[in-house]
């Protein structure tokens, strides 16, 4: 009988030791996952203002053009 529950014991000693693993992994992949995320938010954000930049230069360049088209009618 002694053996049985020295065999139990062992079997969940290493459950638990598989589940460590398990678990400090997840972890890992979890903080490499939450840097890449930072990356491209700050890539989006970047994208982002240079939209807006480019979006604004256009509007501006639009305008200046239609002005100049009227003035050599």
């Amino acid at each position: 009988m002694g053996h049985c529950i020295l065999f139990q014991v062992l079997a969940l000693e290493n459950n638990v030791m598989e589940l460590q693993m398990f678990l400090d992994k997840a972890q890992t992949d979890l903080a490499a996952a939450k840097e890449e995320l930072g990356i491209i938010e700050t890539e989006h954000k970047e994208l982002a203002d240079e939209y807006i930049a480019l979006k604004t230069s256009h509007v501006q360049l639009t305008a200046d053009y239609q002005k100049e088209v009227h003035n050599k009618l």
